[in-house]
């Protein structure tokens, strides 16, 4: 293998699952410049893979799974956006100025938006040796910020078979968050393959050496348990079986919105299956108290679904009332500061659901993983502010 190769480079071979004998056995005999144009070629047709899969995540029939899809779609694009940092990396350290110029033109006909948005971030900072104007000439920075031939967006007129494709290759994702919510969008989409899917995965948790990951077991579970009851109910007429809500789902519901959510978005995947394991999901009907001003505080809660009022009172006796709509995260101060509350929180909406997050679950996450301690610090920081400001 190739010495000194860039950082991307290693964790695309992790992501691949590419082990070093099947890279070494691909690369024998080819000089060092063969190889990396080789691999490059490997992380180009990796690319062009990636970009037909969001935009089959695109589709028009999937619109009404907003939130779910917002996972895939994020994951889909982290790894373009790693694969686009391998390209550059190779370009940077080709010694060929004509393979240099051929590869960004492939790369740029390409046109992952992915790679405008790394060049647009790499210009607001011109002058730093990180920056990709620094490291790249300005030839190969000419052709890669040229549109390239390839249409920005595909046609949505796309059949669900061929998402169905897509979703199933998902379904091989090493991280189990993307397996369980591509496997439960594939039910929405062909419900008889999710369950011959479903099957294939419960039966190889049994039956062979694979491991399969208790979320996506769960999720398997309940869409082979749903085929049953369906079977069960039709067995005088053919008729299509109905898609179950997310709601059946629990744990995945719970996973899906704290994924969405500010607060926890963009945290390390068994952190937040942690997180949904240990939180709870309560359903309140207008006008219940969900917390009280003044009680102890026992928990973080995410809005999820419903309305509720915030009752802030002040020194002087009045009452300062605030309505939240689903994605607001309550009590977070003073579960940070493990102070009593200081606003009673009241349901408007039936139903109001929220995701309630026991104090001593957050403490825990906090202590082990630092990455989510210094977002919490920072969002809170600026939370403070804003209420220093407010008159």
């Amino acid at each position: 293998m190739l010495n000194n190769e860039p950082d991307a480079l290693r964790t695309l071979r992790r992501e691949y699952s590419v082990t070093a004998y099947e890279e070494a056995e691909i690369l024998e005999n080819l000089d060092p410049e063969t190889a990396i144009l080789r691999r490059a070629d490997f992380l180009l047709e990796q690319l062009d893979n990636l970009i037909r899969r969001y935009h089959a995540l695109n589709q028009p029939i999937l619109h009404y799974q907003e939130k779910v899809l917002s996972l895939l779609r994020s994951a889909v694009k982290q790894k373009k956006r790693l694969l686009v940092t391998g390209l550059l990396e190779i370009l940077e350290h080709l010694d060929s100025e004509s393979a240099a110029l051929r590869l960004s033109g492939a790369l740029a006909a390409l046109s992952p938006t992915v790679l405008q948005e790394i060049l647009e971030e790499s210009a607001l900072h011109p002058d730093s040796f990180v920056s990709w104007h620094q490291r790249l000439s300005p030839a190969i920075l000419a052709i890669l910020s040229q549109p390239g031939e390839a249409p920005l967006t595909c046609s949505l007129a796309l059949e669900p078979s061929a998402i169905a494709l897509h979703l199933e290759t998902l379904l091989f994702d090493p991280n189990p968050l993307i397996q369980a919510v591509s496997l439960y969008v594939l039910y929405q989409v062909d419900f008889n393959q999710a369950n011959v899917q479903a099957q294939h995965l419960l039966t190889a948790n049994l039956t062979t050496h694979l491991r399969v990951h208790p979320l996506v077991q769960q999720v398997a579970a309940a869409i082979a348990q749903s085929t049953t009851q369906s079977t069960t109910q039709s067995t005088t007429q053919s008729t299509t079986p109905p898609k179950a809500e997310l709601t059946s789902f629990v744990t995945l519901e719970k996973l899906v919105f704290l994924f969405n959510s500010d607060f926890f978005g963009n945290i390390h995947t068994n952190t937040l299956i942690e997180l949904a394991n240990r939180a709870e999901i309560k359903i309140y009907q207008a006008d219940d108290i969900i917390t009280e001003a003044g009680d102890t505080c026992r928990e973080l809660l995410l809005l999820i679904e419903g309305v509720v009022e915030i009752q802030r009172h002040q020194k002087d006796g009045k009452v300062i009332v605030e309505s939240l709509l689903p994605g607001y995260v309550l009590d977070e101060l003073e579960v940070l500061s493990h102070e009593a509350l200081a606003n009673t929180i009241v349901a408007k909406a039936d139903p109001t659901r929220v995701l309630a997050v026991p104090v001593d679950t957050f403490d825990d996450i906090l202590e082990h993983d630092r990455d989510f301690a210094r977002r919490v610090l920072a969002m809170e920081s600026h939370r403070l502010q804003q209420l220093i400001l407010r008159p």
